[in-house]
């Protein structure tokens, strides 16, 4: 495994943020994970 730094994998979460709805604006993940419960029952 190789050494690395563990303060550079922390991130502020403004630097995690998004303005605007990402690349698929037409997806939900609440709805998708919903749908997903349903199929496995």
């Amino acid at each position: 495994m190789g050494e690395y730094k563990r303060q550079d994998l922390v991130y502020e979460k403004e630097d995690l943020l998004i303005s605007g709805p990402g690349k698929y604006p037409e997806y939900n993940f609440y709805r998708m994970a919903r749908y997903g419960n349903r199929r496995q029952r």
